[in-house]
């Protein structure tokens, strides 16, 4: 987003619909995520390293297909999809190209996110950290050199950064399969076209309302941005940055809620109730702490976080956009970093319908308040991140209120068995 700033607000304003489009495909990933890591760390508990293996191969294969899938339908109308979101004209041919390209890498990007539950199951943490930061790094030397052209590399702007971003996944998501052939690997996966039924229909069991629920969080994002693209260019390409910036808050409650799920599932599937508990509260204190200290930042330093934007110094408008933006985020966060940590619980525990009904009560209860609050403020954007943040304090009561009720810590995965 810092490179592609440059380029100008309807590259900046593509750039933060595209976004959109990538939620998408985070949403449909989650459904062989979430399916794989509770399976994998489930049948680690349970001492079974046959079945964490077969779970993994099966998901894995499965989301790689069905990326193949997605990338075609995205790349077929691009720029219909990106009108959709409530791009104007001139954004929608220059979001198009990244659309199409993006598309390609569906694929390795959803069958990636399932590789690496599958190691976060088995409790390998470290593989996913070193792929993903491999992919990153390689990302951001990528960046500008694709962007603006180097020596004989030519610039290709808002596609150089597509580019950028899905050549390194698809090196990544190959070398991490090649991980899995060592004897010493968390996890082995074997690509086999015959598939286990029972996993395959509790993976699907578990993975669809997880799924569901991030597909909800992406419809809200869909709505968030069709109403902020009606108030012009300029409000789309503030809430680009912002989401940007605070974006970069979610990576203590992400890894805090990776965690929490491996330890919850392992601890269930070996019949540790007290343990999974245990886990859950020590997650939820940390989870408040690390991301208070970020809130702090953000609704206190506004002005330094967005000096690496040379667009945002350049409008007063934009600019002040962007510190509302961060303000309300910086209440927000908390709220949203709970959630996160309470719904990889259920995640781990292998009891995803809860989270995605209260999901899709926030999605409905935000439609209403977005549009009332934006037509009491009159047209102006903040409206729909103050809609933001009432739902998400909503949200976090309701899923704190069905943590306590303990259904999660009696989930059944039937189709794993104890070895121990």
């Amino acid at each position: 987003m810092a490179w592609v700033s440059r380029l100008g607000q309807e590259a900046t304003a593509a750039l933060t619909l595209t976004r959109i489009v990538f939620w998408g495909m985070f949403a449909f990933s989650q459904i062989f995520g979430t399916g794989v890591l509770a399976l994998v760390a489930r049948a680690h508990g349970a001492g079974n390293r046959e079945q964490a293996d077969a779970a993994a191969g099966q998901g894995i294969t499965i989301a790689f297909v069905s990326g193949i899938v997605l990338g075609m339908l995205v790349a077929v109308w691009p720029k219909e999809l990106l009108v959709h979101l409530g791009a104007e004209p001139a954004v929608a041919a220059v979001g198009a190209p990244y659309v199409r390209i993006t598309a390609i890498g569906a694929p390795a990007m959803i069958a990636l996110f399932a590789l690496g539950s599958a190691f976060r199951g088995a409790g390998d943490m470290i593989t996913p950290l070193v792929l993903g930061g491999c992919s990153s790094f390689a990302n951001v030397v990528l960046d500008p050199v694709l962007i603006f052209g180097v020596g004989p590399i030519p610039s290709f702007g808002l596609s150089g950064a597509a580019w950028a971003t899905i050549v390194p996944v698809y090196a990544v998501f190959f070398i991490g399969l090649a991980l899995t052939r060592r004897n010493k690997a968390a996890v082995h996966i074997h690509i086999r076209s015959e598939f286990h039924l029972p996993l395959l229909r509790d993976m699907f069991a578990v993975g669809l309302p997880g799924g569901l629920h991030y597909a909800l969080l992406y419809l809200t994002q869909i709505v968030s941005m069709r109403i902020v693209a009606g108030f012009g260019t300029v409000a789309v390409a503030a809430a680009g940055v912002g989401m940007t910036i605070t974006g970069l808050s979610f990576l203590p409650p992400i890894g805090i809620g990776a965690a929490t799920a491996t330890l919850v599932g392992q601890y269930l599937g070996a019949g540790r109730t007290r343990d999974a508990e245990r886990v859950a509260i020590i997650a939820v204190r940390v989870t408040f702490v690390t991301t208070a200290l970020i809130s702090f930042a953000y609704a206190f330093m506004p002005g330094i976080l967005l000096m690496p934007f040379k667009i945002v110094q350049a409008d007063p408008v934009l600019r002040s956009l962007c510190v509302c933006y961060l303000r309300l985020g910086a209440i927000t966060l908390v709220f949203v970093a709970l959630t996160i940590t309470v719904t990889r619980v259920f995640q781990g525990a292998g009891d995803t319908l809860w989270p995605s009904l209260i999901m899709a009560f926030r999605f409905l209860l935000f439609v209403f308040v977005a549009h009332y609050v934006g037509n009491t403020l009159q047209g102006r954007s903040p409206g729909v991140w103050v809609a933001m943040l009432l739902t998400a304090v909503v949200q976090t009561g309701l899923i704190f209120c069905a943590y306590g009720r303990g259904t999660w810590k009696h989930r059944l995965l039937r189709s794993i068995t104890s070895r121990s």
